[in-house]
């Protein structure tokens, strides 16, 4: 029994957290608990944009008894009568629960956790990863992340490691809600952008898991305009870049390890100090410059070696 085990038991009737990882029990968990009080759950990590998922990672409760959980808009997202499974909770920065006991019996009880899922963050640069990166993420995790910069910078999203199990699904939107792409299994680096905002949308199933991703993102230099956005998958390592056409300037070559072709494009751009817009297709990479007056010189054709 619980009262032998003291040590091994927890008698605390809810609790207070601030952290984004924890766990929060039923009274004497893992021992059986009784009839008594309602037991208040207050889990508010600090705002920083973060979000977390609570998740059920046992539940024995009885149809007499009731688990409550809201979100930080106090909006019910959680009601737990009976015995239940595995589950988990919306995300939400915050959550508060209460466990009422009614049942004359004793029972299980129930052992939940929380960890971080998703966000909303308006800074210029940054990252996020899954659960538990790089470990292996939550069953039936679904977290949204959502990145405007108060600063109306655009920015580019860079996912640089991938590795999802089968069936789960990292969902990429720009700022005008045109969806980017489907990203599934693995992959070396994704890059998407620029734009004004971003939208990632995590889900997974409820079987094996993996170990996720890592995602940064990161504004860019005003200066330049993009007539494109950039989408690429797999790494091409050693990859070149020589002008073919010079338009009266003096010939060069771009040469950027472990990225590929069209983010090189733009990084023969970003060096350029007078290049105003770039454009690739097929293996040409074409840069346009401005004068001293502003008005555009002939283009700067560079074709992939």
């Amino acid at each position: 029994m619980c009262e032998v085990l003291w040590s091994r038991c927890s008698i605390a009737c809810g609790g207070t957290w601030t952290s984004f990882r924890g766990t929060m029990t039923s009274p004497w968990y893992p021992g059986a608990y009784t009839s008594g009080p309602t037991c208040w759950y207050n889990v508010k990590p600090p705002s920083t944009g973060q979000k977390i998922q609570l998740k059920y990672d046992l539940m024995v409760i009885s149809y007499l008894d009731t688990l409550e959980v809201k979100n930080s808009s106090q909006v019910v997202v959680s009601k737990q009568s009976g015995q239940r499974g595995y589950s988990v909770v919306p995300a939400s920065p915050s959550y508060e629960a209460s466990f009422t006991r009614n049942s004359p019996y004793v029972h299980t009880g129930f052992k939940a956790s929380w960890v971080e899922c998703g966000g909303d963050w308006t800074s210029d640069s940054g990252s996020f990863s899954s659960s538990y990166y790089p470990n292996k993420y939550h069953k039936q995790a679904h977290c949204i992340y959502t990145i405007t910069p108060s600063s109306g910078n655009v920015i580019v999203l860079t996912i640089n490691t991938l590795n999802l199990a089968d069936n789960d699904v990292l969902q990429v939107t720009d700022g005008d809600g045109k969806s980017l792409a489907n990203l599934t299994v693995s992959a070396a680096f994704h890059q998407f952008g620029p734009s004004s905002s971003f939208r990632a949308e995590f889900k997974a199933d409820n079987g094996a898991t993996s170990t996720g991703f890592h995602a940064t993102w990161q504004t860019m230099p005003p200066r330049i305009k993009y007539d494109l956005a950039l989408h690429t998958s797999g790494c091409a390592v050693g990859k070149k870049f020589s002008e073919v056409t010079t338009a009266g300037l003096k010939g060069r070559s771009v040469s950027i390890q472990k990225v590929s072709a069209r983010v090189e494009c733009l990084y023969a751009c970003l060096v350029s100090p007078s290049c105003s817009l770039y454009s690739f297709s097929g293996d040409m990479c074409t840069l346009l410059t401005l004068d001293n007056a502003g008005f555009p010189l002939p283009a700067t054709v560079m074709k992939q070696l």
